[in-house]
Formats: C-alpha cells, structure tokens, sequence
C-alpha cells in the first residue's frame, strides 16, 4: 500500500525546495481527498529556511489550486451557464461576490484552512477571471504559511 506520508516525507529530505513544491502541487491537485501540507511545511521548517519554504509551499499550492478552476470551466457548458447562473441562487450569489469583492475575497477564503476546490470550481463556472483569482489564492495562502512557519519557529523557540 502507498504510503503518502513517507514518500512526501522522503521528497522534502532528499530534494528540499523541489521536493516541498511537488507536495504543495499535489497536495492542491488531488480534488475530493484533501491533505493538509502544515505537517510537510513543519518538516521542511526542521532544515530548510522556514521562510522560503512557506513560500515555495504557497506557489505550489496556488499553482495546484487551478485545477478546480479548470475543472469549473470545462464544465460549465454542462451547466448551460446563461439559463443556470440565472437560476441559480448559489452561483449568482458566489458570482455578485467575486465581481463586487474582486480578489479580496478569494484571498480571504484561502487563509482558511479548508480545501479551495468548491472555489476554483465555482470561480471557473462563472468564467471569474483566472489571473485574479490566481492572484487571490496566492495572496491568502502566502499569508497562511507565513503564519504557520511563524508558529512553528515560536513552538520550536519555546520547546527546545
């Protein structure tokens, strides 16, 4: 049996940055299964510069959060998006809010630790501009993981 833990573990030992990037991608890709990357940043922040890698985490993570964006797109013809935008309320509510709000929001949203993918996919529906909410993502999680490796430098300070 596969064991993610180890080989994400194993990446990050033996290719450091790189390693770190392909987790955050991947663990940004995989949709409906999400996987926290705070373990994988706080065994980077052990020997690398905790700093660069919370970046590094939130390119990679920003970068794989365009495949819910992707997905929302290539199914929005599904959804015949003029007559259900318009039907629908929670579309057209996420809609006014990403046209009102602009980036802001989907910055907002990803400083929360739960899976972006129902916002991509939404975002992608309604055709909201890809730049902005790449921007927007990157911004919220680059803030995330700046507090994280704050918070682990402090717990490493206080425990050791």
């Amino acid at each position: 049996m596969f064991d993610f833990s180890v080989f994400s573990s194993d990446l990050i030992v033996n290719y450091s940055y790189f390693g770190l990037f392909i987790i955050s991608l991947i663990t940004s890709l995989i949709m409906f299964m999400p996987i926290p990357i705070f373990p994988f940043l706080v065994l980077a922040a052990l020997f690398l510069n905790p700093w660069l890698a919370a970046l590094i985490v939130a390119i990679g993570s920003s970068i794989g959060e365009i495949a819910g964006y992707f997905t929302g797109m290539g199914t929005s013809h599904i959804f015949k998006l003029k007559d259900k935008v318009k039907n629908n309320k929670m579309l057209l509510k996420v809609k006014n809010l990403l046209e009102k709000k602009h980036f802001y929001m989907v910055a907002l949203l990803s400083l929360i630790p739960l899976p972006m993918n129902t916002l991509g996919i939404a975002a992608g529906i309604i055709r909201y501009k890809k730049l902005k909410f790449i921007i927007g993502v990157f911004i919220g999680k680059l803030i995330r993981m700046f507090v994280y490796t704050a918070v682990v430098l402090l717990g490493i300070k206080i425990f050791t």
